[in-house]
């Protein structure tokens, strides 16, 4: 039924993707790295139940749609932080470190599972699982505090204005949230939960993928175990 307006949906984010992607070309590796390595956040749809009702070409429950989504918001993210925050700080790529990859992994892992078995098939599971993770993360190494508030401004000013766009040129793209499901509340267009999962996914992730593979201003490398 909608499986039009779910592409739909992606084209804003294909463009700010490619966009910014040239932008910060020289942080390129970091940032293909992020694309990559959040594509499997998109079987966290077998979560989303109750929220999100999107379509998929060749009827399946994880479609094409929500790898190739993960895959840019992912990317987007990171290359946000880097362009706000390059005069202040250097998010960059020093090694991958495939033990903290697995740790945070895990954690994540951990918590959606608990969630999924309390029988929280929301926005909310997403709250209180990038909560967390960002939470741990940053206990552990402090400095990873900026990425998070920088990185959640950035996407938020950024994804939001293009989602409004959206919604302009086609109005029912409003059908791809089960609005009787959520709050009801509607932000500049957008329901409330998207707002608050697009100031926590803008955050967390750069945090992640730092933690994950960088090397800190004070010369701490991040990736090493």
């Amino acid at each position: 039924m909608n499986e039009l307006l779910n592409l739909k949906s992606q084209g804003f984010l294909l463009i700010l993707f490619l966009v910014f992607l040239i932008l910060s070309w020289e942080k390129r590796k970091l940032i293909l790295i992020g694309s990559a390595l959040a594509c499997p956040l998109a079987f966290i749809q077998w979560i989303y139940t109750d929220v999100w009702r999107a379509d998929h070409l060749f009827g399946f429950h994880t479609g094409i749609e929500d790898f190739s989504f993960c895959f840019m918001i992912g990317g987007l993210s990171i290359a946000l932080v880097n362009l706000a925050g390059k005069k202040y700080f250097d998010l960059n790529y020093h090694r991958f470190s495939l033990k903290r990859f697995l740790l945070v992994s895990l954690l994540g892992s951990g918590v959606l599972l608990g969630l999924y078995l309390l029988d929280i098939k929301n926005y909310l599971n997403s709250f209180i699982c990038m909560g967390i993770t960002v939470t741990v993360l940053c206990i552990l190494q402090k400095e990873l505090i900026k990425f998070f508030l920088i990185g959640s401004l950035m996407l938020f000013i950024i994804y939001i204005p293009a989602l409004n766009l959206g919604f302009l040129i086609w109005p029912d793209l409003i059908e791809l949230w089960d609005i009787e499901k959520l709050s009801g509340i509607i932000i500049i267009k957008v329901p409330l939960e998207e707002n608050i999962w697009t100031l926590m996914f803008g955050g967390t992730w750069p945090v992640i993928i730092q933690y994950v593979t960088g090397k800190s201003s004070s010369g701490l490398d991040f990736s090493k175990t």
